[in-house]
């Protein structure tokens, strides 16, 4: 009886060190991170990105700021590290410091406002080069392998009626992702870069390739016409806008699409004021700057850009 007891006292023990080692583990994994740690590694991926693109790291050193963005409806900006190199160079990296949200070649803006070292040439001979160079740009930093380049321009130095105080050229392009063949509408996933034509050199890079939850299937066939969403959308835009704050009184456009319902026209839905948002598929149809989102279901309101 006695061995018996000590072995259970023994095998007790044990059960309870292991038991105690489990919750342990447990416990450590739900703990938070430690915000040194996102924060080293934020600056890496940081420089990470910069060696991906061809750029020098800064001579200056690097600070990092943690940036938590104010909430409004759909707004796209997501928290950020900001890695800063003083006047040189700005990435701004995901809270989690593994994903670069947005880049600014400030020493590059600077240099073109001021014409400095400007040749007046450009890297390539036509627009078909520089969407390729600006593909390959985007493929180096990473783009899902569905995306689409849906908007680019390209112009040299001094183009009259392009640019601004800056008379440097510009390389300019949009990517979006089309889930199922519907365009995002209203916020959703996409980049967009600008590159120096002289020498190819990034300027400006903003992505956001997550943020919004979508249908895991195809969603079916609309069972709305364009005609009937029209005019429940101008039904409620008129109810709900002031003449003096409208564009239009009609519609000037009728879209299907991916967009996020809100509380806008007098929908029931809720302002989500942070992503990720769930999007569903809707007749987005516009007033000028301003449209009505429609369920392509079953006519019901479900917010817009007011």
């Amino acid at each position: 009886m006695r061995y018996g007891t000590i072995v259970f006292g023994i095998v007790g023990v044990l059960a309870l060190v292991i038991v105690a080692g489990l919750l342990h583990r447990a416990g450590s994994q739900t703990q938070p991170e430690d915000p040194g740690e996102a924060k080293e590694r934020a600056l890496a991926t940081a420089k990470r990105f910069l060696n991906t693109v061809g750029l020098p790291i800064p001579a200056e050193k690097a600070t990092i700021t943690e940036r938590i963005r104010s909430a409004s409806p759909n707004n796209v900006l997501p928290d950020v590290w900001e890695v800063r190199w003083g006047g040189t160079a700005v990435v701004e990296v995901g809270i989690d410091g593994k994903t670069v949200i947005a880049f600014s070649n400030h020493a590059r803006t600077r240099r073109q406002l001021r014409g400095i070292e400007r040749t007046g040439t450009a890297i390539w001979r036509n627009d078909d080069e520089a969407r390729a160079y600006l593909w390959k740009v985007a493929n180096a930093i990473g783009m899902p392998t569905d995306a689409q380049m849906d908007a680019f321009s390209y112009y040299g130095d001094n183009t009259p009626d392009r640019g601004d105080t800056n008379r440097a050229g510009c390389a300019y392009a949009s990517f979006r992702v089309r889930p199922y063949g519907y365009p995002f509408l209203g916020p959703g996933p996409g980049a967009r870069l600008t590159v120096d034509p002289q020498d190819g050199v990034l300027v400006y890079y903003f992505a956001v390739w997550d943020g919004v939850i979508l249908p895991t299937s195809p969603p079916p066939s609309p069972t709305v016409s364009r005609d009937r969403a029209e005019a429940a959308a101008t039904e409620a835009f008129l109810r709900h806008t002031r003449p003096q704050r409208r564009d239009s009184s009609a519609p000037t456009d009728a879209k299907l699409g991916w967009i996020a319902a809100n509380g806008a026209f007098g929908s029931v839905h809720p302002w989500v004021t942070k992503p990720p948002w769930k999007v569903r598929l809707a007749w987005v149809i516009s007033f000028g700057r301003n449209a009505v989102y429609v369920d392509p279901y079953d006519g019901s309101i479900l917010g817009g850009r007011p």
